[in-house]
């Protein structure tokens, strides 16, 4: 069972993901994280930051925005869970950011 934090949840991809895990028996989605975490009802928990998020997780699988990627970033790589980036629009400061983190931990 691969186990998934959806970053940025509630927006439509994250929802896109959500709805495409549910379907398959070797995935379960433990987390949602969402700058508006009550916007939608999912079937797991949604925290505002991956902070305050204790469950645990193979990967990340992030859908949010550039803004949010310091932030996501740090957690994963404190929390040492992969991160799938999904997120456009960064700027070559952000673009070191990931490269510095992948040095610690697998991004794609």
């Amino acid at each position: 069972m691969i186990k998934i934090i959806i970053h940025g949840c509630n927006g439509r991809m994250g929802q896109a993901i959500a709805s495409i895990a549910a379907m398959e028996s070797d995935t379960q989605i433990v987390a949602g994280i969402d700058k508006f975490p009550d916007v939608k009802e999912n079937s797991f928990p949604v925290y505002k930051s991956l902070e305050e998020c204790n469950e645990s997780a193979d990967i990340i699988i992030d859908f949010s925005v550039p803004a949010a990627l310091p932030d996501l970033l740090d957690q994963a790589v404190k929390r040492n869970i992969p991160i799938i980036i999904a997120t456009t629009g960064f700027l070559a400061p952000d673009l070191d950011l990931i490269t510095q983190a992948s040095h610690h931990i697998p991004i794609f």
